[in-house]
């Protein structure tokens, strides 16, 4: 009970600091919602949101933490492996939008009036 507790505690405080993104951690009841296939793994939906499993077949794991690239489109994940939708994602000193659909955004003004590069970087 006080792992859970704690645990909680956690993800309240992780969604407050990240400014309203909330992405709690997949728990062992979660269930698989929808599949689909990828480049190089499978994308994966449950209640909390979408993550991308590395290599389905050989069971690797889940993207957390960094980039991934998939179709021609750069994604980003978080600690728990659940992808960021419609945020700004500080990444080695600079800043990146991710959109609805949870890719970055190339050369483009975001919603909230500034401009990202060719790359994806904030134009300061």
């Amino acid at each position: 009970m006080k792992k859970g507790l704690i645990k909680s505690v956690a993800v309240l405080f992780a969604a407050f600091s990240l400014g309203g993104v909330v992405v709690p951690p997949m728990t062992a009841q979660a269930e698989v919602l929808e599949r689909m296939p990828a480049d190089r793994g499978e994308w994966r939906k449950d209640e909390h949101g979408w993550y991308y499993m590395l290599n389905v077949n050989s069971g690797m794991g889940y993207v957390k933490s960094s980039w991934t690239k998939d179709n021609g489109k750069w994604y980003y994940f978080d600690k728990w492996g659940y992808m960021y939708r419609d945020a700004w994602i500080p990444y080695k000193g600079d800043y990146y939008y991710v959109g609805a659909d949870g890719a970055m955004w190339y050369n483009a003004t975001t919603p909230d009036g500034y401009r990202v590069d060719g790359n994806g970087k904030w134009i300061r």
